[in-house]
């Protein structure tokens, strides 16, 4: 896992949905996290390589315009990252669910969800 040097915990929230964007960061700030958000793949790739930020944590859809989710985890692969990540999405497909493990996903969630379960579990996966 990538840790950071401070004591707050760095979050990068990647959705289309500017809605479940700004809820995601205000609780996750309540939390105390560190949140920034992306509109998509593309643009959380661009944070994560162009500005060389460290993430300990990014929550992720898959469902995106530009790049998916999926594309954007087999881009991090090949970049020396190593953050814990977790997937929202709506889909429920086994399949999918598997093939995001396999890139390497520490949990997957599916929508609807609740905010303060995945702080949680945000908060526990990143002590481990």
């Amino acid at each position: 896992m990538s840790v950071t040097t401070q004591d707050t915990p760095r979050v990068l929230v990647v959705d289309d949905e500017e809605g479940l964007r700004s809820l995601l960061e205000y609780r996750l700030e309540q939390q105390d996290f560190e949140v920034e958000t992306a509109t998509d793949g593309k643009a959380a790739l661009d944070i994560l390589t162009a500005r060389g930020e460290v993430f300990d944590a990014l929550i992720l859809d898959l469902s995106m315009p530009k790049m998916d989710g999926f594309e954007l985890l087999r881009r991090m692969e090949t970049l020396d990252l190593d953050p814990v990540v977790f997937v929202l999405s709506a889909r429920d497909s086994e399949d999918e669910q598997l093939r995001a493990y396999e890139l390497g996903v520490t949990d997957y969630i599916q929508k609807p969800f609740s905010p303060a379960v995945l702080a949680t579990k945000l908060k526990y996966s990143l002590e481990r």
